[in-house]
C-alpha cells in the first residue's frame, strides 16, 4: 500500500496555504515528499504540521492535521491532508 493511499483528502475546503500568490495545488510528488517528513503522530504535541517546499523559486506549505481514530478499541493519532491533489497524466 502506498503512502498516498494511506491517507485521507477531501474535496470540502482546501486547508493548502501559500506564501505565494496565486492559487496552489500539490501534485503527487509533492506530497508524498511532504508525507515522508511527517513527524511521528503519536509523539506530536501540536494539532498541525506544516511542511514547506520550493516551487518555482516560492515557498508553498502543505498543511497536515493531526485526528484521533479508535482502532481496536485504543485511541490512536493519525495525520490527515485535507486539500485537493493535482493529477498529471505523468503520475499516473
Amino acid at each position: 500500500m502506498s503512502l498516498l493511499s494511506k491517507i485521507i483528502t477531501s474535496n470540502s475546503s482546501a486547508k493548502t496555504k501559500s506564501s505565494g500568490s496565486g492559487r496552489f495545488l500539490p501534485n503527487i510528488g509533492q506530497l508524498n515528499e511532504a508525507i515522508e517528513k511527517l513527524p511521528d503522530a503519536d509523539s506530536w504535541t501540536e494539532k498541525t504540521y506544516t511542511h514547506n517546499i520550493q516551487v518555482d523559486g516560492k515557498e508553498r506549505s502543505l498543511q497536515f492535521n493531526l485526528i484521533h481514530v479508535r482502532k481496536g478499541g485504543k485511541r490512536i493519532n493519525r495525520w490527515v491532508y485535507e486539500g485537493k491533489v493535482l493529477i498529471r497524466n505523468r503520475d499516473r
